[in-house]
């Protein structure tokens, strides 16, 4: 029923095609997004502890109280899964939860769906979403 409604409240809009398209004068490239046991650090330690673990069970406070021991392997997995350009299984997985909105509790339309994702994934995000920023801001790309 909630699949049901939420696949009609979907809607699959065409593209737009822009008549002007911005095209930077320079040629420099993002060739290689290296994770460093830093980044990853600062990311856990930011971690809100109150945040829902994904499918993966991994808790926040887990992640951000063991972030000493754990910078160093995550960071290594995450440099692994980019230079490979494979996600691991966990990290392409989400567990989808209903939030009641308001209303009447059997009507499905009254609910809005989440999806919990891996928190560990969500730091390499996060690290990647930070360095391509840069990387724009930097090189003036951005308009």
């Amino acid at each position: 029923m909630f699949a049901k409604s939420f696949s009609e409240a979907f809607v699959c809009e065409p593209p737009t095609v822009s008549s002007t398209v911005y095209s930077p004068s320079n040629t420099d490239q993002i060739i290689n997004v290296v994770v460093t046991e830093t980044a990853v650090y600062e990311r856990l330690k930011r971690l809100n502890i109150a945040t829902s673990p994904g499918p993966d069970n991994i808790s926040a406070n887990v992640l951000n109280n063991c972030t000493t021991s754990l910078c160093k392997p995550l960071s290594f997995l995450m440099n692994q899964s980019l230079d490979s350009g494979v996600l691991p299984l966990d990290w392409r997985t989400a567990t989808v939860k209903l939030i009641y909105k308001s209303g009447d509790k059997f009507d499905p339309a009254n609910y809005r769906p989440i999806s919990l994702t891996s928190l560990v994934v969500k730091t390499v995000e996060a690290i990647i979403y930070e360095k391509t920023l840069d990387f724009l801001q930097k090189h003036k790309i951005i308009p």
